[in-house]
């Protein structure tokens, strides 16, 4: 919820303004910044649907099968050999 502010005169909003202005990277690097945001949303995507994959084949394995998984994946660092 935006909180309320009060009217600002043309000047100070030209101050604001030319400051905010000032302060922002140029366009070129907020290209480069949104063209880098929009990869990583769909790399974040892409990692979710495989995240969800794998959950759901976790669920449809048997107990037995998934402990045989954590077991050959913790054995290295067991310091025990796997089959």
């Amino acid at each position: 919820m935006a909180l309320p502010t009060a009217p600002k005169s043309p000047e100070i909003r030209a101050r604001i303004s030319a400051a905010t202005k000032a302060a922002m990277p140029s366009q070129e690097v907020r290209a480069r910044i949104s063209q880098r945001t929009k990869e990583g949303m769909a790399a974040a995507s892409g990692a979710m649907d495989e995240s969800r994959l794998l959950r759901t084949a976790w669920r449809a394995a048997r107990p037995s099968v998934r402990k045989r998984f954590l077991d050959e994946l913790f054995a290295p660092a067991c310091g025990e050999a796997s089959e």
